[in-house]
């Protein structure tokens, strides 16, 4: 039995035969069978094209939705659809059009849908889209509309110029200057600061707010596990600062010296240490609540140690929180096995501590996920190097590191290990959420390899699904030399996220004016550059050290504001980009 696709022939008349061969290769012809071909040219669909809004518009309030469609054999009717859901009644005459009362939905890129049936029934409808930006709390209208680059004036981190000056900073002496009993960390914030950003630490965007979550530091550097933020509604505003440090740091802490072999303990001070196989002191995982003087914060009798946070600080919308998964811990930068929650409702700008009413500042509510005593309670994580993303689809966690790969339900707050398939540590996750994949941006001469890598998430429920399920791909790509390697000099924790207008990965690689598009369909890599003179019209900062630094997600993007924010530069302001749309 033999096969035969006639769309390979003409179509007309053509003759069949067969020819049988023996072991002795003697061959013997079939009588010939005619045959007519007749295939149709295929029927194409009708077009269909949204001309308002267009792709990346802001809009607010009722609007209207305009298509433009034709067919051959005549257009039925266009019917409008918002992520997916009908609005309201297909309309079947020209010009096609559907009111739709943006206030029904939040905040946030949404896309709208044309689908335009034929006629004929031999035909199926064809569809058009575009994304567009809802925004009715009329955040943002103080950001500038031109694209490009755009200084944030007065957020410096940790202080530069007259221009540049820090908002807030704890003392060098913190806490011994609010209670001269209390011993201070042993650090200087105004020399440990740049640490916070230049160490290998990340940012969460709280897509809410309109605002950057800072925290970081860990190792033998800053040890504060305080927090800051970036308020972008503030920006050209009568506010003195759009840069706030929320809250003072948790307790010093003084671990035993001595241990129980590879246990980690939970002291009477509150404080988590962890104890290497011979029983010394090797990490500081959790740091005891305020009791240095009245009122101060935070409360809790024990909140997460400081540590280098990687790319594993990631806000989730549902639950209105910040991830910590792991990280390397002080004071030997091991790796961290436990996990933090972080509620973005109790570190706000309006508690931030002031030099008058209130010194202490906000009270950061943090949760533990698991039992941070127990070493084992997440095994598969890897601190040093991991890398997670929220999915917007499962509306999950997927966190990748060196052990595997994990998902982390905010329903229940667990974590699942998924994989024990790891990767090397200088990689960036990005959720590409139309393909449903998990894309891992690195260097491509680390050890291992990593460059662009990818994993297919599209399982409903994750925790469900099997390992091999979850392959780590590694695509052909086409022009990502210069991203990955080449001319970059710095290719590791770079800056990226899913740009919902463009449908691309946009990357920020640790400096300079130029920013990266991955196209996730054909996998190709391009470019675009914004702005010509340092300092002026793009990011002052200088290329990051090959070391532990990077930006990670300190490279965010505001799906209300269409802009991205970029804040990596210790001692300079942080800036935002308009696209070309």
């Amino acid at each position: 039995m033999y096969s035969l696709n006639t769309a390979t022939l003409a179509n007309g008349s053509h003759t069949l035969t067969a020819v049988a061969t023996d072991i002795s290769n003697n061959e013997g012809t079939s009588a010939a069978i005619l045959i007519t071909v007749s295939n149709s040219a295929p029927i194409n669909g009708p077009t269909v094209a949204i001309t308002s809004p267009l792709a990346g518009t802001m809009v607010s309030g009722t609007i209207t939705v305009t298509a433009t469609a034709s067919d051959s054999s005549g257009v039925a009717n266009v019917q409008f659809e918002v992520d997916g859901s009908k609005l309201g009644s297909a309309d079947t005459a020209s010009p096609y059009s559907q009111s739709w009362n943006t206030t029904t939905v939040v905040d946030g890129p949404h896309t709208l849908t044309a689908v335009a049936s034929p006629n004929g029934a031999s035909q199926q409808p064809t569809t058009a889209s575009a994304v567009v930006i809802v925004n009715n709390s009329g955040s943002g209208s103080a950001l500038s509309t031109a694209p490009g680059w755009h200084m944030i004036p007065s957020t410096a981190l940790c202080g530069g110029g007259a221009q540049n000056n820090a908002p807030y900073s704890d003392p060098d002496n913190f806490p011994n200057n609010l209670n001269s009993s209390y011993a201070s960390y042993g650090f200087g914030f105004t020399s440990q600061c740049y640490n916070i950003l230049e160490d290998s630490n990340s940012a969460a965007y709280d897509t809410l707010r309109h605002r950057m979550i800072l925290y970081g530091g860990g190792h033998e550097h800053y040890w504060g596990n305080d927090v800051f933020s970036l308020e972008l509604s503030l920006v050209n505003t009568s506010a003195p600062t759009p840069m706030f440090h929320l809250d003072h740091s948790a307790n010093p802490v003084t671990c035993p010296t001595t241990g129980l072999a590879g246990i980690n303990v939970t002291e009477g001070n509150g404080a988590i240490c962890g104890y290497n196989g011979t029983g010394a002191i090797s990490t500081v995982l959790g740091l005891p609540g305020c009791d240095y003087t009245s009122g101060c914060t935070p409360t809790q009798s024990t909140t997460p140690a400081s540590v280098h946070t990687y790319n594993t600080t990631v806000y989730v919308p549902g639950n209105d929180e910040m991830t910590v998964f792991g990280g390397a811990t002080s004071p030997n930068g091991n790796a961290g096995k436990n996990a933090w929650l972080l509620s973005m409702s109790s570190v706000l700008y309006t508690c931030a501590p002031n030099t008058t009413t209130n010194q202490q500042g906000c009270d950061p509510n943090w949760t533990p996920i698991g039992n941070p005593a127990n070493n084992n309670a997440y095994a598969n994580i890897d601190g040093v190097g991991s890398t997670a993303a929220y999915d917007p689809n499962t509306h999950g966690v997927w966190t990748q590191n060196q052990s595997g790969l994990e998902w982390f339900n905010p329903a229940d707050n667990t974590l699942t290990v998924e994989t024990s398939n790891g990767i090397g540590y200088h990689s960036t996750a990005v959720i590409d959420p139309v393909d449903q994949h998990l894309i891992l941006i690195g260097p491509q001469s680390s050890s291992p390899p990593e460059g662009i890598l990818y994993i297919n998430i599209a399982c409903t429920n994750p925790p469900a699904c099997t390992g091999s399920d979850f392959t780590i791909n590694q695509p052909a790509t086409i022009g990502c030399t210069n991203l990955i390697g080449g001319s970059n000099a710095n290719p590791q924790y770079m800056g990226a996220f899913w740009d919902p207008v463009g449908k691309r990965v946009a990357i920020y690689p640790n400096a300079g004016n130029t920013i990266w598009y991955i196209d996730p369909i054909t996998w190709t890599c391009s470019s675009e550059t914004y702005g010509s003179t340092q300092d002026t019209d793009y990011p002052q900062n200088t290329p990051l050290p090959s070391g532990d630094a990077g930006t990670y997600g300190h490279f965010g993007y505001d799906p209300v504001l269409d802009v991205a924010i970029l804040c990596n530069d210790p001692n300079n302001n942080c800036w935002y980009l308009r696209f070309n749309r």
